[in-house]
């Protein structure tokens, strides 16, 4: 055996066996770093979700694509799909980029690898401007899409956050199987193995399926008690001049709880928002929109929104973010733009609330048609 294959062995038993476990490589793990173990991951509907198509025709042609058309990670051919989650702001992304690129090398120079495997990186959240200034900043290699609205991720429905690696493994008969792990992975070398061992279907020694709680969208609720969400809500009401609020609970759809906020012959409406955090080392978002019936936005009241390092958002974050977005009318579409609307040091948080307000529109139509609001 030759010492390159005597080492590639060595690191294929590594990722078997669930990478380093010693309580001394815990210790020495660095921030956003990930344990190298891949495990089981349900699919759901991710294979199919569709998203917006801007690969070149030398992308498509690698990826085995088709005309083009919204991309799907179902349709990309290979026995094996090397598929990265990553968000342009994300820390442990910007690790993980230059070992995948190295890893994408060594792929593509085996001849016994290139023609089964094929990488693809998704945005998450990221609009195509931030996935191609990432591409380009990484000198990347493999094609990279742009998931602006977390439809991806949304649909896979992890809450672990990004550098998000999954393998995505096609059997002879078409179905398709999953393997994935979180955070940033120091050794190319690790990745490759990881690719090795899926495709001879070893199946991994840890069977413990990944953690799968959806992005938080209508079902993530803030670490509060009922009394404390309650004056929460009336002091959004009061920062958007009405004061004095009573709450009530609406049903506005199948998998929504809305709050009717009423007083002195007025009323405001209020949703409670929570998301999952984008970057494996951030923390999830909660805050309150208030809108009134016409749709008009008229407050933002954060929960616990936070930037770089997990910082809590200050009064100047909280000020800027609501001049970006109170005043905003939920009939037109609401698209989030980096460059302007993002909070400094804060860009995956922003995202998540702009999202959240897009979103927000549509059940905001279903509450038209309900007769619950009159534009």
């Amino acid at each position: 055996m030759t010492r390159a294959w005597a080492v590639r062995a060595a690191l294929i038993t590594m990722v078997l066996a669930g990478g380093a476990s010693s309580a001394h490589a815990e210790k020495a793990r660095k921030l956003g770093e990930g344990d190298g173990v891949f495990r089981p991951v349900a699919l759901a509907a991710l294979p199919a979700v569709p998203l917006p198509d801007t690969l070149t025709p030398e992308q498509h042609s690698y990826l085995g694509l088709g005309a083009s058309g919204p991309f799907t990670i179902g349709a990309v051919r290979g026995e094996l799909v090397v598929v990265e989650f990553f968000n342009s702001s994300c820390y442990a992304c910007a690790l993980m980029a230059p070992v995948m690129d190295l890893a994408w090398r060594k792929v593509e120079a085996r001849a016994e690898l290139k023609d089964r495997v094929r990488f693809v990186g998704i945005g998450v959240g990221n609009t195509l401007a931030q996935v191609r200034d990432f591409h380009d900043r990484y000198d990347s290699q493999f094609p990279m899409i742009a998931d602006p609205e977390f439809a991806a991720f949304d649909a896979l429905g992890t809450a672990e956050g990004t550098p998000y690696l999954m393998l995505l493994r096609r059997g002879s008969d078409g179905t398709l199987t999953a393997r994935a792990q979180v955070g940033h992975i120091p050794l190319a070398d690790v990745v490759v193995a990881a690719i090795e061992a899926a495709l001879v279907d070893t199946p991994p020694v840890d069977a413990t399926p990944r953690e799968l709680a959806g992005s938080g969208w209508r079902t993530l609720k803030p670490p509060l008690t009922e009394a404390e969400l309650t004056a929460r809500l009336i002091a959004a009401a009061a920062e958007a001049g009405l004061a004095g609020a009573v709450v009530a609970p609406v049903k506005v759809s199948a998998d929504e709880t809305f709050y009717r906020l009423t007083a002195a012959g007025r009323s405001l409406w209020a949703m409670v928002a929570g998301r999952a955090k984008v970057c494996n080392v951030c923390h999830d978002v909660f805050f309150i929109v208030v809108f009134d019936e016409r749709g008009f936005i008229v407050n933002l009241a954060p929960i616990i929104i936070t930037k770089y390092k997990n910082v809590e958002f200050d009064a100047n974050d909280v000020a800027f973010l609501k001049s970006r977005v109170v005043g905003r009318l939920l009939s037109r579409e609401i698209v989030f733009d980096p460059t302007v609307d993002a909070v400094s040091m804060a860009t995956m948080s922003s995202a998540l609330v702009f999202d959240t307000l897009r979103r927000l529109r549509e059940t905001w139509s279903g509450m038209v048609k309900a007769g619950l609001a009159k534009p």
